[in-house]
């Protein structure tokens, strides 16, 4: 299992959409205001990657067994994305 959290923020005034994804498949569409800090968090554990935002669970994608990767979009407004870790658990 595996654990990538990543700290997001909007810079400026209004706000962004930002769009957590499988590299090569769909996700949720979230919606972020200027200045708020959020914690994504995404566990992978075995074909299914939970989504977390500040603790609340976003929903589960369907990922291959072996290794995923999470891609992050933004559009609307310009976004930090910072503090980005991945751990693994045995």
């Amino acid at each position: 299992a595996y654990e990538l959290v990543v700290n997001v923020r909007v810079e400026g005034q209004g706000s962004a959409l930002i769009q957590p994804a499988l590299v090569d498949g769909e996700g949720p569409e979230l919606r972020y205001r200027t200045a708020v800090d959020q914690q994504l968090r995404f566990v992978k554990e075995g074909d299914r990657v939970k989504m977390f935002c500040e603790g609340r669970p976003l929903g589960t994608l369907d990922a291959p067994s072996g290794l995923a990767r999470i891609g992050l979009g933004a559009e609307g407004g310009e976004v930090t994305f910072e503090m980005v870790r991945v751990t693994a658990f045995a």
